[in-house]
């Protein structure tokens, strides 16, 4: 009754109950010799529990919390909210986290409070948290449909993809017409090659709601399967919609279906409407280089390059990484290496806290020679506080080019040993495995291919193709057989399986099987001469598949 009188939020004290445990708790005040009844704030750390019915003398307070954090009882919600905010926009993110893990027990049923607490671990990198974070807000909100998409798509980036979808379901069910889950869903079926499935989501979506994201996820599937004058008119009608006529995402993706299908002045005159309308738009900026670049108009494309990688964004940041790397690729394909280097260090000033650029400058040092600068970048990328899997894995493969074998197997040992999630573990066990078949070691090999198999979030071809090599080599011809078998199975259109399996028959003195298999691979490279989508420099991807 004494801390209901002094506006304490009920919440804290289920939160204090429940730090307690199942005993015989009395919660009363805590007093101090000349302390002003006049409080603005109670410190959570002055709540005394009495545990002697429990014959317990040591009061624990909410994990919540730090031990001498303070909930704020006058200070309105929305000052709070402000407050941090502030903090989060000037880069004070731990500070920004304290005032927002305040306002969780505050006002527990806000969800723009948890959505903020799960961005700030989010960009921390701890994802962990941020799961645990959004947990926590479905159990204060068990109605918010925002929150339960956030969690799915938490999960979607983390490719934990049966519980996203899961989750998005829930959402879906929560509110029908909250097309963010529409889009947000149908584009990881459709990264996920289930096309049908994306397309019946976008198509309910903008039935419900049409918006301009649900018109170009919809375009970018049908012009990524082939369906260009069906996308073309999809991109228009959204920018057909109200205020929409200088949309940047629109008029990037028509940019890129014009160079599909080799319409490089159209696509150029979009690329320059959407930089025109929205000078930071980084995308157009890189698709326009890559395309001068692939027509071999390289000044053309070092002018789009450098444009869009010292333009001033809205967060205040130059540019984005993808241009530096773009640029610097071009200048390695142009064997300027001395260009690439140089631009490989002024990106590192740039985003100093960017992994996998250091990893490339450092990968471009060892093929120049420059065995020390290589591993002064490595040890620099290894020394952060999280460092990625990809780097032991990167330091590992340039320790083994180095002729230093032990030095790469203690790489690849303190990789594996990170504790991160086990998904992100496959491609350096892949990589350990490879390295220790070439070393002899085949029991050992043989074993992280197994792991490699079991840590993967779903069954992934490339894996089982490199474990039927193996197996090849070994002898085990059964064996070998098997593991083709499932990555067939698992990428039905990928040539190289039915390629490698053909050159297996053939060395077996199976001529009849081999030809059959060899036909096939050589028709699915030729269906992949005509689709253009997959081909097309403007599609490529940051990190490149690991085989």
């Amino acid at each position: 009754a004494c801390l209901m009188k002094q506006k304490t939020n009920r919440f804290a004290v289920t939160l204090a109950l429940a730090a307690h445990g199942a005993g015989a708790v009395v919660l009363r005040p805590a007093t101090r010799c000349g302390e002003s009844k006049r409080r603005t704030s109670i410190p959570l750390c002055l709540l005394e529990i009495d545990a002697s019915a429990e014959g317990n003398s040591e009061a624990r307070l909410p994990t919540t919390l730090p031990v001498h954090a303070t909930v704020n009882t006058r200070e309105e919600p929305s000052a709070l909210y402000e407050e941090a905010m502030i903090f989060k926009h000037t880069r004070q993110l731990n500070k920004a986290l304290t005032v927002f893990k305040q306002l969780s027990i505050l006002t527990p049923h806000d969800g723009r409070v948890w959505m903020e607490m799960m961005k700030l671990h989010k960009k921390a990198r701890r994802f962990g948290d941020a799961e645990r974070v959004m947990r926590m807000a479905i159990t204060a909100c068990p109605e918010n449909a925002r929150l339960r998409q956030a969690l799915a798509d938490l999960f979607r980036e983390r490719k934990r993809y049966d519980e996203a979808r899961r989750h998005f379901w829930q959402a879906m069910h929560l509110d029908r017409k909250l097309s963010s889950v529409y889009d947000s869903w149908g584009r990881m079926e459709a990264s996920l090659g289930n096309h049908a499935i994306a397309l019946s989501l976008f198509k309910r979506g903008l039935a419900l709601q049409p918006n301009a994201r649900l018109f170009h996820a919809l375009g970018v599937l049908q012009d990524t399967t082939g369906q260009t004058e069906v996308a073309r008119g999809t991109l228009r009608a959204g920018l057909a919609l109200p205020n929409e006529v200088e949309n940047p995402q629109l008029l990037h993706a028509l940019g890129v279906l014009e160079v599909r299908v080799s319409n490089f002045a159209k696509a150029r005159n979009y690329f320059g409407a959407a930089i025109d309308a929205h000078p930071d738009f980084t995308m157009s900026y890189l698709a326009l280089g890559r395309m001068e670049e692939m027509l071999g108009r390289y000044d053309a494309a070092t002018r789009q390059y450098s444009a869009g990688a010292t333009v001033r964004r809205r967060d205040g940041t130059l540019g984005a990484v993808q241009l530096w790397q773009a640029w610097a690729r071009m200048e390695q394909r142009r064997r300027r290496r001395t260009n690439a280097r140089r631009l490989y260090e002024r990106a590192t000033r740039v985003f100093p806290n960017d992994s996998h650029l250091k990893i490339e400058h450092a990968r471009l040092c060892a093929e120049d020679g420059d065995i020390q600068a290589a591993r002064r970048i490595f040890d620099v990328v290894l020394s952060d506080p999280r460092p990625p899997v990809y780097g032991f894995q990167s330091a590992a493969s340039f320790e083994f080019c180095n002729d230093e074998p032990e030095a790469a197997r203690r790489l690849f040992a303190k990789g594996a040993a990170l504790n991160v999630a086990r998904p992100a573990l496959v491609s350096l066990l892949h990589a350990w495995a490879a390295f220790e078949w070439k070393q002899g070691e085949l029991s050992t090999a043989r074993s992280l291919f197994r792991r490699a198999e079991e840590y993967a979030a779903e069954p992934c071809s490339w894996v089982y193709l490199w474990r039927a090599r193996f197996e090849a080599e070994c002898g085990r011809i059964v064996l070998s057989r098997h593991y083709y078998a499932r990555a067939i199975n698992v990428a039905p259109r990928d040539s190289s399986a039915w390629r490698l399996w053909a050159e297996l028959e053939q060395d077996r003195g199976d001529p009849e099987r081999a030809t059959l298999f060899l036909r096939r691979s050589l028709d699915l490279e030729t269906e992949a001469c005509f689709m253009p989508a997959s081909r097309n420099p403007l599609a490529l991807t940051r990190h490149a598949t690991p085989w």
